[in-house]
């Protein structure tokens, strides 16, 4: 039942009795009120006064949580924006340091080739030389070889017709020794 059915209730009530207002109903109503706030007021005053200031300072404790932790987050903000402000120095020195590593690297490969180089077309001339003196070696063995069966036929053939064999293949032999010992050369 609201307030006002209870008003509306107390007026009705009387007038259909013929009456006036239910002055009666309305004080004991009242009444039962003021005791139910003064009996409640009385039990509940102390607990209520001690779950307000548990409360407090629940709520005050909880504050200065707040309050340390956005001074830690302002902390590291300022902290981190130091380390910002550095990093671009950072950077920019790293990068000189990896462009320097870079040139040095590639001064070094440089180096390391031309000297690679250097060692070949000394490697190349060497064998050049040598196989150039095998060649003019070869060519002469060919060419004494050659002269030798010239010689050794021209001989022969003068010498079958003065009948000294004998002598032709000694001097065969002393040739070739001439020839083996120039090969060895």
């Amino acid at each position: 039942m609201s307030a006002i059915d209870i008003i509306t209730l107390a007026a009705g009530g009387s007038s259909e009795a013929g009456h006036g207002f239910n002055w009666l109903f309305v004080g004991e109503h009242f009444v039962n009120l003021v005791l139910l706030l003064a009996i409640l007021i009385y039990f509940l005053k102390h607990p209520l006064k001690q779950f307000l200031i548990d409360r407090r300072r629940t709520i005050g404790n909880k504050i200065d949580e707040a309050r340390e932790k956005i001074e830690e987050a302002r902390n590291k903000f300022e902290e981190y924006n130091k380390k910002l402000e550095n990093i671009e120095n950072e950077i920019s020195s790293l990068k000189d340091y990896i462009k320097q590593q870079g040139e040095n690297e590639r001064a070094e490969i440089i180096k390391r080739a031309q000297e690679t180089s250097e060692i070949l077309k000394r490697e190349a001339r060497e064998t050049i030389e040598l196989e150039t003196r095998k060649a003019q070696n070869k060519i002469q063995a060919e060419a004494v070889s050659k002269s030798l069966e010239i010689a050794k036929n021209i001989i022969r053939q003068s010498l079958e017709r003065s009948g000294d064999i004998n002598r032709i293949d000694e001097f065969i032999k002393i040739v070739e020794e001439e020839k083996w010992q120039q090969s060895q050369h």
